[in-house]
């Protein structure tokens, strides 16, 4: 069965959901998340090695969870690209292609022939036909592509993270609908009617700017801001005690989810002067959607249905928690987009368009093509005849690799290419390499043992799944209460090896059986 790896590396990330199958068919077999290398979106300027260094992190997190793919379909972050909106009195594709053209070679602030156009035909108008454009810079383009290609993961579709959104939640009906990623830099909206998206706003806050004022208003430190945003409850009536530091520090939180939504709500009042109509649903993803109590905090905002889409929206048994599943609304959504025929941007075409029909057209061409195909056909007879042998001494070499391959990596899935398997070997020696050399980092081995020892000594830590790179160790696992997930993040903090050990996840199981956490180290370097 064919399978697809929808790589966002939109807003700081790196998301990866791997899907068998085509259309509504696809199912959701794999997914992982980590911090993207660090550039700053909002800038003109692309560092040259950017690129590369987030496509081999994507090529060695989906190597080390599984998730090679037969196809790659890459999301990039919407503040690379240039966007505009225009209604045009007429429907030919010609003109609107031709028109589009014309208004973007006036206002956009390159010439054209340096940028990659795509748009998207939303619904009719009284005026006329909409159209969605958008525009990146063709040296980015091919940047991306190239670093993609050399890290083994060639993308055959170069998306939008607002095509995410647009198709996050198919079931939202043919209704004016707004999906929202309140990210970890920035908030994204996008504007559909009737299914198909409108036009979209970015509003420059996020997580950081909500933690920086839990920071200044509350001097919080970094680890105790990101523990307000798992444990504080904006609910009415919170159980909070009034006057008491728990208290501040929910006001301050408060405060600044009311500035992020002031920011949002400017961003939805200017489409409302543009299109003459305010949304009547809003989906909302993202970090900061994981904080408990802000549907209540966004009803208060906004005159509309709000939608949680990690706890109303997203697949049931598609992601492990609904704290999990904050972080892949955009890939799940661009997933869904590739059965949305002509109703996403898409930057792979023309000169990088990665695969092209053939047709074949006049009488002399189809002449042709039966004479060739005739001769190939003798001459893969003879072929055939010479390469027999040859064919079985191939075939018990290939699985003698095979059969190394399994024993050296006994938990990567069958069925992969060699190319697919050595390219794993080879990322992971050069990662075993690079922590064994790592100065002041310490070994994979003592990393390993340090979490294992600081687990075994709280009460009844049970530790699940873990990852490590060079700069964050990441794992999860289950206890009976609050306090032990406390007392273990204490004891790694006092690890020589760790810089910052923080909560990202705490989560009640059921009553009277424990929690599940997910914590993040920050290592040494």
């Amino acid at each position: 069965m064919a399978s697809t790896l929808i790589v966002d590396v939109a807003d700081g990330q790196i998301s990866l959901v791997r899907l068998e199958g085509r259309g509504r068919k696809a199912l959701v077999t794999g997914c992982a998340v980590m911090p993207a290398p660090d550039h700053d979106a909002e800038s003109d300027a692309l560092p040259q090695s950017l690129p590369q260094a987030v496509a081999d992190a994507a090529a060695d997190l989906a190597a080390r969870h599984s998730l090679l793919a037969d196809a790659c379909v890459l999301g990039m972050d919407s503040r690379l690209a240039f966007l505009r909106e225009y209604v045009f009195p007429f429907s030919s594709h010609r003109k609107i292609d031709s028109a589009m053209r014309f208004q973007l070679l006036e206002e956009s602030p390159v010439p054209l022939d340096d940028l990659v156009l795509s748009s998207v035909r939303g619904p009719a108008v009284e005026a006329g036909t909409h159209v969605a454009a958008a525009a990146l810079r063709r040296e980015d383009v091919r940047a991306w592509l190239d670093a993609f290609d050399e890290a083994g993961m060639p993308v055959s579709g170069m998306k939008l993270d607002m095509d995410g959104l647009a198709a996050c939640c198919p079931e939202a009906g043919p209704g004016r609908v707004v999906a929202v990623d309140m990210g970890v830099t920035r908030t994204v909206a996008a504007f559909m009617d009737g299914g198909k998206l409108l036009a979209g706003r970015i509003a420059d806050m996020g997580e950081q700017d909500v933690l920086e004022a839990l920071h200044r208003d509350c001097s919080l430190s970094r680890d105790a801001a990101e523990r307000t945003l798992v444990f504080a409850d904006m609910t009415e009536g919170g159980d909070s005690k009034a006057g008491s530091a728990e208290a501040r520090a929910t006001d301050c939180l408060r405060q600044g989810l009311e500035n992020l939504c002031a920011a949002l709500r400017r961003e939805l009042a200017l489409f409302q002067r543009h299109h003459g109509f305010w949304p009547e649903e809003m989906v909302v993803g993202g970090a900061l959607s994981r904080v408990r109590g802000l549907k209540g905090v966004l009803e208060k905002h906004f005159d509309c249905r709000v939608r949680l889409w990690a706890e109303e929206c997203a697949p049931a048994g598609a992601y492990d928690s609904v704290a999990e599943r904050c972080g892949y609304m955009r890939a799940h959504g661009l997933a869904n987009s590739l059965g949305r025929s002509g109703q996403s941007f898409d930057f792979c075409r023309g000169e990088f368009a990665r695969s092209a029909g053939v047709t074949l057209g006049s009488s002399a061409v189809r002449r042709a093509a039966v004479f060739g195909g005739g001769m190939a056909l003798a001459f893969l007879a003879l072929a055939l005849a010479t390469a027999h042998s040859r064919s079985r001494r191939a075939d018990e070499l290939q699985q003698q690799v095979a059969l190394v391959y399994k024993k050296a990596l006994g938990s990567v899935r069958a069925g992969l290419s060699p190319m697919q398997y050595e390219s794993i070997v080879r990322q992971r020696m050069a990662a075993l390499n690079a922590s064994r050399n790592a100065d002041g980092q310490g070994s994979v081995l003592d990393v390993l043992a340090a979490v294992h020892g600081a687990a075994g000594a709280a009460p009844a830590v049970q530790l699940g799944e873990l990852t490590l790179d060079r700069r964050r160790v990441a794992f999860k696992g289950t206890a009976p209460g609050f306090d032990a997930v406390e007392r273990l993040r204490a004891a790694l903090q006092e690890s020589d090896l760790f810089a910052v050990a923080a909560i990202k996840e705490s989560t009640a199981v059921n009553k009277g059986e424990g929690i599940r956490f997910a914590m993040e180290l920050e290592r040494v370097r």
